[in-house]
């Protein structure tokens, strides 16, 4: 029952953050987030980009959370991880070749 609502907490906290990520609620926490040394770096990127991204990211790893303590799931915790790592090798990416500016 513990697990369950740690998934719960998890899943409905990615959900709230993704929401606001993607209303541009977050850019400050996006940009430190990245730890960027100077602002110089920060401007390599493009926030509306990278605001798309992690918005995304966070709307998908919601429902994961949710699933992988139904009861009943036949989803192991390994394939949780791999499929969580694939999600984030996509992600790093996508963060810096489709978010960087040319």
């Amino acid at each position: 029952m513990a697990e369950l609502i740690v998934s719960i907490v998890l899943a409905t906290f990615n959900l709230v953050l993704g929401i606001f990520v993607l209303m541009g609620k977050c850019d400050n926490f996006i940009l430190g987030g990245f730890s960027f040394p100077t602002s110089k770096d920060a401007e390599k990127f493009d926030i509306r980009r990278l605001r798309i991204l992690i918005g995304i990211f966070l709307l998908i790893m919601a429902p994961l959370f949710l699933s992988l303590n139904i009861e009943g799931s036949k989803w192991p915790g390994h394939y949780f991880s791999v499929t969580i790592f694939s999600i984030l090798i996509i992600y790093y990416i996508l963060v810096y070749t489709w978010a960087k500016k040319r």
